[in-house]
């Protein structure tokens, strides 16, 4: 009758597939973003200033002559990551 429903190991594997999926094809900045804001509101906040740094050193590296075709939008993504950190400290 409930064959079909995953539990235990079954349903977290199920979960680390769909993660996965979710996050292929997506700029590192923006995985490393996401980390970031978890960490946030898991109140880690010496894990998302250091990936906060990283994402920043990412941004600042030029790569090879590659341009990264929305690069406003990461810098703008960085910004306002720097602000929330700021605010969850003061």
């Amino acid at each position: 009758m409930f064959q079909d429903v995953p539990t235990g190991n079954e349903a977290d594997a199920v979960g680390q597939t769909e993660a996965v999926s979710v996050n292929r094809g997506r700029r590192i900045t923006d995985k490393l973003l996401n980390l970031f804001h978890e960490s946030c509101d898991q109140g880690r906040y010496d894990v998302a200033k250091q990936l906060l740094a990283i994402v920043e050193q990412i941004l600042t590296t030029p790569d090879k002559g590659k341009q990264e075709p929305n690069r406003r939008k990461a810098v703008e993504s960085l910004v306002a990551a720097y602000e929330r950190l700021w605010h969850l400290r003061h």
